[in-house]
């Protein structure tokens, strides 16, 4: 039988092409699945914002008193987390920016800049409730309005895009008062307008609001009143984050958990340390945020038709244009 004695030669090449194609779809798959891990590997920093400044650099509530007495960290420390950095900001428009740039990771601000910021198309995600029935309050000048109808046609200072923010369009509407201005004041900037009688009146809260009553300007209206008008404080999340860290919102719900057990088992440390958060007494700290507007579950079900209530407000007063609903922002 007659062979042929080139066709050894053309098996060889034949061969090696077959076996350089199964190494070649070997290395693509391993560098498919590396791609995918990598995308969900944990980052070992955490950037993590809140509303205010202080000395400690620390939010106020349970996130603040974890990451004071260290459970927030040694929780994140057993999933990779090896540093967490606080940064705040005046307001929660500001931070919301810098959850959209990726600056931070993510933060805790007020409810009403959250959704303003997310229902405008930024990548965050809802993960938790932190307080309820945060404390506003309307502060007339001196020898100026003394009531809510009395604000007709007056130039009223409030921090926009707040949850005071919301707070007073609603009392304004619900009280029949259609003509008035508000313009754009953080808290010192606004206490300093007041003083000179350049506003009728300010929409504030905490330590500037508390030391314009004390200086004898009038209370004209407070949150409590209306606690359906009332705000609350959430914990968002940048998507790119949540993408390396799937698992973070319950890691973190876990840490805060646990932190809000130990603050309500030592209360007097805790409102010490509050203290030395927002520049009050202990006296004062209780008025203002006591334990009891701290929420014990990051998302239920009242958490959740407050906030719906607080989306359909700011849709009705054009503050806000897209439909969307409140369980798809939040985590599931």
């Amino acid at each position: 039988m007659s062979t042929n004695p080139n066709r050894k030669y053309r098996v060889l090449p034949l061969r090696l092409s077959v076996i350089f194609l199964l190494l070649l779809s070997i290395l693509l798959l391993q560098a498919c699945s590396s791609g995918t891990k990598a995308e969900k590997t944990v980052p070992s920093v955490l950037n993590f914002g809140y509303i205010g400044s202080n000395s400690l650099n620390l939010p106020t509530g349970a996130e603040g008193w974890g990451l004071y007495k260290g459970i927030i960290q040694e929780e994140l420390k057993k999933h990779g987390i090896e540093t967490i950095n606080t940064f705040g900001f005046p307001n929660g428009p500001d931070e919301s920016e810098a959850l959209i740039s990726g600056r931070l990771n993510a933060g805790a601000l007020g409810d009403t800049p959250a959704i303003i910021s997310y229902s405008g198309g930024a990548k965050t995600r809802f993960v938790g409730q932190i307080n309820s029935g945060l404390k506003a309050f309307v502060i007339g000048k001196k020898n100026g309005p003394t009531t809510v109808k009395e604000l007709e046609g007056k130039v009223i200072a409030v921090p926009k895009g707040s949850y005071s923010h919301r707070y007073i369009i609603g009392l304004l509407k619900e009280s029949g008062v259609t003509k008035y201005e508000l313009v754009h004041m953080l808290g010192s900037d606004a206490a300093a307008a007041i003083a000179r009688g350049d506003i009728d009146a300010n929409v504030g809260f905490g330590a500037d609001a508390l030391s314009l009553l004390k200086q004898g300007y009038p209370l004209i209206h407070a949150s409590d009143d209306t606690p359906h008008l009332a705000g609350s404080s959430v914990t968002v999340a940048n998507e790119d984050f949540l993408r390396k860290f799937p698992d973070f919102p319950k890691v973190w719900n876990e840490a805060r958990e646990k932190a809000l057990a130990d603050l309500k088992q030592h209360e007097a440390e805790y409102y010490d340390f509050m203290s030395q958060i927002v520049g009050l007494s202990v006296e004062d700290v209780k008025k203002l945020y006591p334990v009891s507007i701290l929420t014990d579950q990051p998302i239920s079900d009242k958490a959740l038709t407050h906030l719906e209530g607080v989306k359909e407000f700011l849709l009705e007063e054009g503050l806000t244009k897209k439909e969307f609903n409140i369980k798809d922002w939040a985590v599931k």
